[in-house]
């Protein structure tokens, strides 16, 4: 499977639709209780921005595209998800000159840990009708578990998805975080003398198809 570092953040919202159908406390069970299959369409965006002293730059994912399955089940405190884990190459990202995706590509440590995992853990909030009505935009807010370059953190993110069509849904947000949280030293060219901010945004304009297994 091909995807990009956006992720996240990726994939992880083709997992939101499992809501149109409201369950009563009596109804959740320890089962794993459905598995889909989800298709990222091939206009969909992931991309990076950050900034250094001297501009700012966006990394895009060469091939946003990817396919897989998830599971999910309800529980008092969310929708829990198993197999749901997506593998990102680091080369992935084009950040549109060469001497900065190497730059990027050192700094990510991508011969030692050549992809980016993100693992959705549990939706933790979302209306009992979300993403039941065509084109109505509904809130979404999920823990997932991003690994970079051997270190994993937990990170909450804010997302909103649509129903566009049959079995077609759109999921957009964004993520800031510190690579110094994932012992990421902020890449630096030209013997120091381009440096960049600590601080990255992980972007997504997510098109995914899904069906029930």
């Amino acid at each position: 499977m091909k995807a990009s570092f956006k992720i996240s953040l990726l994939t992880l919202l083709a997992f939101f639709l499992l809501c149109a159908t409201p369950q009563k406390p009596e109804q959740i069970s320890q089962q794993w209780a459905n598995s889909y299959n989800y298709s990222i369409e091939p206009d969909s965006k992931l991309y990076l921005e950050g900034s250094s002293n001297v501009v700012d730059f966006t990394c895009d994912c060469t091939d946003p595209s990817g396919n897989g399955r998830f599971s999910f089940r309800l529980k008092p405190e969310g929708y829990l998800f198993e197999n749901s884990t997506l593998e990102i190459p680091v080369q992935e990202l084009d950040c549109g000159n060469r001497p900065m995706n190497r730059d990027m590509y050192d700094a990510l440590k991508a011969e030692q840990y050549p992809s980016i995992a993100i693992q959705p853990l549990r939706v933790k909030s979302l209306a009992q009708n979300a993403l039941s009505k065509c084109e109505e935009w509904s809130n979404i807010n999920i823990d997932l578990q991003l690994s970079i370059a051997g270190v994993s953190r937990i990170v909450s993110m804010e997302i909103q998805g649509a129903h566009l069509g049959y079995q077609l849904y759109r999921f957009i947000g964004n993520q800031a975080i510190y690579l110094t949280d994932f012992g990421i030293d902020p890449p630096k060219a030209l013997l120091g003398a381009i440096k960049v901010d600590n601080c990255i945004t992980i972007n997504m304009d997510l098109l995914v198809r899904l069906s029930p297994v």
